[in-house]
């Protein structure tokens, strides 16, 4: 790897970071507005602002656009700009990202969302396997005997 001497004791890399590679690995610490009508759409832009990347038009992302914001998603990062936008999609939805046209879309996860069963039982709690990987499980019983 060719390098440069960059001061009197430093030497640097002549190579783009993985960020410069591929923006969506840039790493990103963000303190959205707190309104009380901020939206995931709200968020989603501020997120992508100095990205390089957008949203696009689709009906789709609008329909997740609508929907509020948790108050846990106010406050992201440190956190890598693929991640944050997965987290305020949340599960139920899948990224799409075109590269060329540097536009981030949104579908509807095509796995159907946890539901009860008629029965009533509590619904399945999601648990995070490993990074990138969802698993859903029923609730342990947790009555006395």
């Amino acid at each position: 790897m060719p390098v440069v001497r960059y001061g009197r004791y430093t030497l640097v890399e002549l190579a783009p970071s993985a960020a410069q590679q591929d923006p969506l690995h840039q790493v990103i610490d963000v303190a959205l507005p707190e309104t009380a009508e901020a939206t995931v759409g709200h968020a989603l832009q501020h997120v992508l602002l100095r990205s390089g990347y957008r949203l696009c038009a689709s009906q789709e992302v609008q329909a997740l656009s609508a929907l509020p914001l948790p108050a846990a998603h106010y406050r992201l990062g440190p956190v890598l700009l693929r991640d944050a936008l997965l987290m305020l999609a949340g599960p139920g939805w899948d990224l799409q990202v075109d590269d060329r046209a540097r536009r981030v879309c949104y579908l509807r996860a095509s796995t159907p969302s946890s539901t009860a069963s008629a029965k009533g039982s509590a619904p399945p709690v999601t648990t995070v396997a490993r990074r990138g990987a969802i698993e859903r499980a029923p609730l342990p019983d947790l009555t006395p005997p």
